[in-house]
């Protein structure tokens, strides 16, 4: 992993209210990196949770990108994400969907094709150069689906669709892997496919994972699991430019126990590192 041209500089901006009914809270974090400067946030729906015994939650993450200079934004390569040990998910029963079945489909083949294995929903901005021109910007709806386990790992995948000013379905998977070790439960990675040929960069996405999905029996299922154990739950964003440059941060949001009363904790975020990652120190 190129470390080198790593300049970094986050504001962590605190407690936000988002124009959300389900997802009342978000922490959102700002880093500048290279030319762009890149917003990430998070949340976790509902906030008290049992103290030891995992609960479904509903969980929402969202990214936006800009360009300081005024110019197209760089293409991402790849996204990583280390999530909180306090987090689990738990695919038996959820009804699988391919990533073939995605492939070429618009959004509303997709949901046909695999209505059942849907697990979030959300949307997301396309910024495309297209000649000398200002770049064009395409919106797309995002459909999340269960695509499986294999062993320790559960593969998510993200679709969208972009009809103009080109046509193309565009099937993002991510890999959440349980972690044994270490301050991480699990790390979602994702390769990002090209874009309109490769002149295509995501500007933003908004994705929310339910908090309950559909069985192959029929029943409702809890996707994701948590638990307050110390008061809050951290994610560490990471996501890798084309041309080499990083940004990455660490979100904090607080949590408190179903039986406390009064507003949640808040207890410092914990420091943590991925596996072959040395521990930060905050921003």
């Amino acid at each position: 992993m190129r470390r080198g041209k790593l300049r970094a500089a986050a504001a962590i901006a605190g407690t936000m209210l988002l124009a959300s009914a389900t997802l009342s809270s978000a922490q959102t974090i700002y880093v500048e990196v290279g030319t762009v400067k890149t917003t990430f946030s998070a949340s976790i729906n509902p906030r008290a949770l049992p103290r030891s015994k995992r609960a479904p939650i509903a969980v929402r993450m969202a990214s936006k990108v800009v360009a300081r200079d005024g110019q197209h934004i760089p293409a991402i390569a790849r996204a990583d994400i280390g999530i909180d040990r306090s987090v689990t998910i738990d695919a038996r029963g959820v009804p699988v969907c391919s990533q073939g079945q995605l492939e070429g489909q618009t959004t509303e083949g997709a949901e046909v094709a695999c209505a059942a294995a849907i697990v979030g929903r959300g949307s997301a901005t396309v910024e495309i150069a297209l000649g000398a021109g200002a770049p064009i910007r395409a919106e797309s709806r995002l459909l999340a689906f269960n695509g499986g386990v294999a062993g320790r790992t559960t593969t998510l995948l993200v679709h969208a669709y972009l009809s103009a000013p080109v046509a193309q379905a565009i099937v993002v998977p991510f890999a959440l892997t349980r972690i044994a070790k270490g301050g991480y439960g699990m790390r979602a990675q994702a390769t990002v496919p090209k874009i309109a040929g490769g002149s295509g960069s995501v500007a933003r996405f908004d994705l929310t994972l339910r908090r309950q999905v559909a069985t192959t029996t029929g029943g409702r299922h809890g996707y994701l699991l948590a638990r307050c154990s110390d008061g809050n739950f951290v994610f560490e964003p990471e996501v890798e430019f084309l041309d080499g440059d990083l940004a990455r941060g660490t979100l904090a949001q607080g949590c408190h126990t179903a039986r406390q009363a009064g507003p949640p904790s808040r207890a410092p975020a914990r420091r943590r590192s991925l596996p072959g990652r040395p521990a930060r120190t905050p921003w």
